[in-house]
């Protein structure tokens, strides 16, 4: 035992060694450029005629379209110049609100000063559409370059929703009252910004989530099935055979030898991956010739295996460690699907939780479908259907503009199909651990009779 305790020490060693160097070697990734919510709250608006004070008012119609109200105050030689000359006012105006902007188009643009506040009104469509159940679901203060980010730019944004509704979706940067979200003190939406607006209630919650639900997987849907297509169907191969066979992987033995060479051997090949994806990237990124060279593209694929390798390694080095004070045998066999649904609420959750999440963590839900499997197949059905959706949700950085090619993906799937396997076995060990341990005392003690 002595022995398997300092290789799980060792192994602990080498995860906090590699942990510590995946963030420094991190390759960084341009950005498209910031846009704002309106062109005309910005620093260098009407070259720089624009003060302090800036609001905006957008409302909802009916039909998704949205009526916008945009004051200025403005220095005194702009405000005389926009109030002298009204065709200038209006294309200038028209070309400070398309200027990195959400706004694509402006229909039924007017203008006016008035004193030296400049005044603009307009329209724009497709801010909103109708979803299911009469939600309204809205994006128009998504980048129209995607994955930029978005800056309000406004000491107040207001955002009212149709007549009858009120806001069921308000984002985080924002606050919801009665009738609108309203931003303040020129806050940042980040890359995503999504608002619904329903009658009120909990059947309005309701409704929202499913709405947003199903316009996201329509939104997704066409661009990552090629994508996650080949992941998803090695996941189902390896699940299927794991819940068909997986009784040859069951438990053997009482000791912790399964869980110390799991994190022993997780702790030596994290640095391995981690050393030769470095070294693939930068020599990638150092050859002459084609800008996107597939050595990047390796490298990167085989540095994305490092986390969840030393998760794996973790987990092994932690049940070799204190394996007795855990005890999964003592959880009822709903405790593991139970907490595959909260790792799927958890990763599945908008933002960078999905990747980081996803990616990292997805071999845990192995460990949790080897426990549920040893206690029979209803217990292991939900885990496994759980870890079929990993794939898609782990999808996400290959839909954006800057996403490697797909096959990287592939390498993330094998990589995590491995140690979960491995986790799965050692489910099933510690899962059985106290009919182990009686089965190996009734041996003992009738070997010391004989």
């Amino acid at each position: 035992m002595a022995l398997h305790r300092s290789h799980a020490l060792a192994a602990l060693t080498l995860l906090v060694l590699a942990a510590v160097a995946l963030p420094a070697v991190t390759p960084a990734t341009a950005a498209p450029p910031p846009e704002s919510v309106a062109g005309l709250c910005t620093d260098d608006a009407l070259d720089g005629g624009v003060e302090e004070y800036c609001e905006v008012v957008v409302r909802i119609q009916a039909d998704g379209s949205a009526n916008w109200t945009v004051r200025v105050d403005l220095d005194e030689p702009t405000a005389r110049a926009l109030a002298a000359d009204a065709d200038a006012r209006h294309d200038r105006v028209r070309d400070e609100l398309t200027r990195r902007t959400v706004v694509d188009e402006v229909a039924n643009l007017e203008t006016g000063v008035e004193n030296r506040t400049l005044v603009a009104t307009f329209t724009s469509a497709d801010f909103a559409h109708r979803g299911v159940g009469g939600v309204f679901v809205a994006d128009g203060l998504s980048p129209s370059t995607p994955n930029a980010q978005v800056h309000v730019h406004a000491l107040r944004l207001a955002v009212h929703g149709p007549a009858g509704t009120q806001p069921t979706l308000v984002p985080d940067s924002a606050v919801g009252n009665e009738r609108s979200i309203v931003w303040t003190g020129d806050a940042d939406l980040g890359s995503q910004t999504t608002m619904a607006f329903a009658g009120g209630g909990l059947v309005g919650s309701l409704l929202t989530v499913v709405a947003v639900g199903v316009d996201t997987v329509a939104g997704v849907l066409p661009s990552v099935l090629p994508v996650v297509a080949l992941p998803t169907l090695l996941f189902a191969g390896v699940l299927a055979g794991l819940l068909a066979v997986g009784d040859r992987l069951g438990p053997a033995e009482t000791d912790d030898e399964l869980a110390a060479s799991i994190g022993l051997v997780g702790g030596v090949v994290a640095p391995i991956l981690l050393a030769a994806g470095v070294g693939l990237f930068l020599l990638g990124t150092s050859t002459d010739g084609q800008p996107l060279d597939p050595a990047i593209f390796v490298g990167l694929a085989l540095v994305s295996l490092v986390p969840q390798t030393l998760v794996a390694a973790g987990i092994g080095a932690v049940f070799a460690l204190w394996g007795d004070r855990i005890s999964l045998d003592s959880y009822a066999w709903w405790v593991f699907p139970a907490a595959a649904a909260c790792w799927l609420v958890i990763v599945g959750a908008p933002g960078p939780n999905r990747i980081l999440g996803t990616w990292t963590t997805t071999v845990l839900l192995f460990l949790l479908l080897g426990a549920a499997h040893e206690r029979g197949t209803l217990g292991a059905l939900p885990v496994a259907l759980v870890a079929l959706v990993a794939p898609t949700l782990a999808a996400l950085p290959f839909l954006s503009p800057w996403g490697g090619p797909s096959y990287t993906l592939v390498f993330w799937t094998v990589g995590t199909l491995v140690p979960g396997v491995v986790l799965y076995a050692l489910g099933r060990r510690e899962s059985a651990r106290s009919s182990l341990s009686e089965s190996a005392d009734t041996e003992e003690t009738t070997a010391e009779a004989a």
